[in-house]
């Protein structure tokens, strides 16, 4: 009897072979990986590469819940709340549900993240 859940999925390679997409300026760069397409999932979650170069911050309002690794490079990261960090290779970022964030980076950064959305195409 076959199963209904698909198959694990592998990508080799993927921090350095993904061609991740701009996505702001000429310094912001995001793409999902992989992730749910079933949009009548309610569990709907999404992975993906953030890469970004010295030059202009970026802000965003996230309508969803993020966590956000950083794999090389460093990234700075404030919120509206008035917090704001500095993160290497190996910290952790959590952004909730509504908070309205910038990143900046005084160099560059490369960072794997997951989002509580369905895979953007």
């Amino acid at each position: 009897m076959p199963s209904s859940v698909p198959p694990t999925q592998h990508y080799p390679g993927a921090q350095q072979k993904f061609n991740i997409p701009l996505i702001a300026g000429d310094n912001v760069f995001l793409g999902d990986v992989v992730g749910s397409t079933d949009g009548n999932d309610p569990a709907s979650i999404s992975g993906g590469l953030f890469r970004m170069k010295k030059g202009q911050p970026f802000t965003a309002t996230y309508r969803y819940h993020e966590t956000l690794i950083v794999l090389e490079g460093s990234f700075t990261v404030s919120d509206d709340s008035g917090n704001q960090s500095t993160a290497a290779a190996g910290d952790i970022y959590w952004i909730p549900k509504g908070s309205t964030v910038t990143i900046g980076t005084e160099d560059y950064g490369l960072a794997f993240y997951t989002a509580q959305r369905m895979k953007r195409k």
